[in-house]
C-alpha cells in the first residue's frame, strides 16, 4: 500500500518556528523546489505525524509512502525521491534492507531513520549501516533539525562535487594548455628542485624525454663551472626569498650543445600557504641574442663611421689646414696620395680638408712653375656612378690664381673628375 501526500508551506524561507524545540528557532531552507521524501512505514497514523512536524519546517515538499520491497524499489528506480525516512522494523520488509538498497541505487540521498526502537546498539548500527540520522517517534521534534542537516549534507556534497569536477576540468584545460606548448619548457621543481612534471616544450628545449628526466636534479641544465658554484642552488634561493627570479644565461641540452635560455623561476605553494615547490618556465632566445650582438656591431661599426666623418668633416684646425684626429687624418692623407698619383704631371696636393654640412672641399696645391701654394674652394659636389665608373660632379670652383681659373672654366666646363679605384675613400669622406 502506498500514500502520496503534498504539503506546500505557509512559511517562506529563512521564516521563524515558534515553539520548536526550546523556544523559538529559524529553520532555513535548503532547497528551493518541492521536496521528494518517500517514506518506508506501515502505519498511516505515523506519517500524519512526521508530516505534522514537516510543515513546521516551512518545506514545500510532497511525501510518498510505502510499506514493502517492490513499492520502495519502484519508487527508487521510476521516481527518484529527494529525502528516505524509513522505519525499522516493517513485517514484511526490514528498514536496514531498505537501506542497503537505498545505498545501492542512490548512495546521495539521505536516508533518516525514525523509529520507535530504542537502544545504544540499535543507533550504533544504524550509522555503521551508512544511514545519515536516526530519530525516535516519542521525539518527532528532533526530525526537522535531522532533515535541515541532512539536505545542507547534500547541498555542500554537492558543491564540493561541482568545485572538484570545475578543478579536474581547469587542471585538464591546463595541461592541455602546457602539452600544446612547445616554444616554452614548463617544468615543475619539487623543494629540492628535483623534476616532477615535464611539458612537450621542455622535450623540445632540453632534449630529454620525460620518462629520462622525471625525478632528476635541475641542475643538469647548467655547465659544469656552474653546477660547482652552486648557481643552481642560488637560484632556487633567490625565487624563494622574492617569489620570482628571472635571468638569461647559457644552458646545456641533453646532447651537450648550449644554447642562450631566459628562464624564470617562481615560487608555489599549496591550498594552506605553504611553498611547496617551484615553477621554471625557460625559453631559447639564442636567435635573440645572435640578432642583439649583430645590431650591437652594427651600431659600433655605424659609430665609428660617424665619429671619423664627423671628426673628418668639421675637426678642422684655426687656419683650415689639417685635422684633430689623427684617423682623419690618414684619410685625408690617403685622398690626397691618390690625387697627387692622377694630376702629378701638373704638381701635387700638399693639403685638403671637407666639410660635409656645407659641401664645401678646400685644396692647396703645389703646381709646378708657381713659387707660392695654391688654394682651390669647391662649393658643391655630388658623387655619382653611371655605368660602373664613379664620378665627382663639383659646383663652383675658385682658386687664388686667374689664370687657374680661366684655364678651369675653358678646359674644365663640366666640373667633372673620374674617380674610379678610389671611390671608397672619396665615399667615406663625403
Amino acid at each position: 500500500m502506498d500514500t502520496d501526500i503534498r504539503y506546500s508551506p505557509h512559511f517562506r524561507r529563512g521564516s521563524t518556528i515558534d515553539k520548536l524545540g526550546d523556544g523559538s528557532l529559524t529553520v532555513p531552507s535548503v532547497v528551493s523546489k518541492e521536496l521528494r521524501i518517500l517514506v518506508l512505514e506501515d502505519e498511516a497514523d505515523d506519517l500524519v505525524l512526521i508530516n505534522r512536524e514537516l510543515r513546521k519546517s516551512g518545506l514545500d515538499f510532497r511525501c510518498k509512502r510505502v510499506d514493502t520491497r517492490e513499492d520502495f524499489v519502484r519508487e527508487l528506480q521510476h521516481s527518484r525521491p529527494d529525502l528516505i525516512l524509513s522505519d525499522h522494523g516493517l513485517p514484511a520488509f526490514h528498514g536496514f534492507a531498505a537501506l542497503a538498497i537505498a545505498r545501492n541505487q542512490c548512495p546521495d540521498v539521505p536516508f533518516i531513520f525514525v523509529t520507535g526502537s530504542q537502544g545504544e546498539e540499535m543507533a550504533a548500527e544504524t550509522f555503521r549501516s551508512g544511514a545519515t540520522d536516526y530519530v525516535l517517534k516519542d521525539r518527532l521534534p528532533n526530525l526537522v533539525p535531522a532533515v535541515q542537516r541532512a539536505l545542507r549534507l547534500v547541498e555542500e556534497r554537492a558543491r564540493r562535487q561541482e568545485a572538484e569536477q570545475a578543478l579536474r576540468e581547469s587542471e585538464e584545460r591546463f595541461r592541455a594548455l602546457v602539452e600544446g606548448v612547445k616554444d616554452y619548457a614548463i617544468i615543475m621543481l619539487d623543494l629540492q628542485g628535483h623534476i616532477t612534471s615535464w611539458n612537450t616544450g621542455a622535450e623540445f628545449v632540453h632534449g630529454y624525454g620525460s620518462g629520462e628526466i622525471i625525478g632528476r636534479h635541475f641542475s643538469c641544465f647548467y655547465s659544469a663551472d656552474e653546477i660547482i658554484d652552486g648557481k643552481p642552488e642560488k637560484s632556487l634561493e633567490l625565487a624563494k626569498a622574492y617569489g620570482r627570479l628571472e635571468e638569461e644565461g647559457w644552458r646545456v641540452r641533453k646532447d651537450g650543445a648550449q644554447f642562450w635560455a631566459n628562464a624564470v623561476i617562481s615560487t608555489s605553494y599549496d591550498h594552506r600557504g605553504e611553498l611547496r615547490g617551484f615553477a621554471l618556465v625557460t625559453r631559447d632566445v639564442t636567435e635573440r641574442k645572435q640578432a642583439q650582438e649583430a645590431l650591437q656591431k652594427s651600431e659600433e661599426r655605424y659609430r665609428r663611421l660617424v665619429k671619423l666623418r664627423s671628426e673628418a668633416f668639421f675637426a678642422r684646425s684655426g687656419n683650415g689646414g689639417g685635422f684633430a684626429d689623427s684617423a682623419a687624418a690618414r684619410l685625408l692623407d690617403a685622398v690626397r696620395r691618390c690625387l697627387n698619383l692622377k694630376f702629378k704631371r701638373i704638381g701635387r696636393m700638399t693639403a685638403v680638408s671637407v666639410d660635409s654640412k656645407n659641401k664645401t672641399i678646400s685644396l692647396r696645391l703645389d703646381l709646378k712653375g708657381e713659387p707660392a701654394p695654391v688654394e682651390v674652394n669647391i662649393r658643391g659636389y655630388m658623387l655619382q656612378v653611371e655605368n660602373g665608373t664613379a664620378f665627382l660632379d663639383l659646383g663652383f670652383v675658385r682658386t687664388t690664381r686667374e689664370w687657374i681659373d680661366t684655364l678651369l672654366e675653358h678646359h674644365f666646363k663640366q666640373r667633372r673628375l673620374e674617380v674610379t679605384g678610389w671611390e671608397y675613400l672619396v665615399k667615406a669622406l663625403l
